[in-house]
């Protein structure tokens, strides 16, 4: 099952526990939020949701995340640069059903809280304390086997890096096929010596796996226009 611990917090490796401290803080992308848990799991069932609306602080609407980021070039150009980086991709697995693989805990997800401030409160008292933050510059500071897939348009980016918690979260959009970026997000995890395992929940695609004390997980959805919605919860990172 890919129900893999992100291994982010050093004091629990194996149920990394993460208490996001300011109600202000949001985010607009619902899976980044799903992600943000008690325990950072590589769990379609926690991690998982539809980029639907906006986060909520009380009954403000926010907007939560930084300006999307325009990256240049065609989708062969992005198809080059990752010939350039990687040479030849190999090629991942057909999915697994998430279905068959999840257990009873996987219902948990539709009781989640909406805000990063709400998800505060649920932490109250958990030991791994973090100071979850916004910025573009996080996408910059991503573990160098999950880069931005090139020539992406950044949606948002977050991290905590606080000596005890290491995480970085990234959305993005891009128009190369869905196809082509499980490919270079599996090459690059499998030759970095990361395990890797691919399931299909509905129409949404997970990536995920470990190493040591390390975790990823990589959320994609087809969305109108050709374009792919990325999103990627990785531990590590400088």
């Amino acid at each position: 099952m890919l129900s893999l611990s992100l291994g982010a917090c050093r004091d629990n490796a194996e149920r990394a526990q993460l208490a996001v401290q300011d109600d202000g803080l949001t985010s607009n992308d619902p899976a980044v939020r799903g992600a943000i848990e008690d325990q950072i799991m590589v769990d379609p069932a926690l991690a998982g949701r539809s980029n639907a609306a906006a986060a909520t602080v009380g009954a403000q609407p926010v907007t939560g995340g930084v300006p999307a980021a325009r990256a240049g070039g065609s989708p062969q150009d992005a198809v080059n640069d990752v010939r350039t980086q990687v040479g030849t991709l190999l090629s991942t697995p057909a999915p697994g059903r998430w279905e068959d693989t999840c257990d009873t805990n996987c219902s948990r997800a539709a009781a989640r809280p909406a805000t990063l401030g709400g998800l505060a409160r649920e932490q109250a008292g958990n030991g791994c304390a973090a100071d979850i933050r916004y910025g573009a510059e996080w996408a910059n500071r991503m573990p160098a086997t999950f880069p931005v897939y090139p020539r992406a348009n950044l949606v948002e980016a977050a991290g905590v890096a606080n000596g005890t918690c290491n995480v970085r979260v990234v959305n993005f959009r891009t128009r190369v096929p869905m196809q082509a970026v499980l490919d270079y997000y599996y090459t690059r995890a499998t030759r970095d010596g990361y395990s890797a395992e691919h399931l299909l929940r509905g129409s949404e695609h997970y990536l995920g796996g470990t190493k040591g004390d390390f975790a990823y997980v990589i959320m994609l959805r087809n969305e109108a226009g050709g374009i792919v919605d990325v999103d990627i919860v990785a531990s590590g990172g400088n």
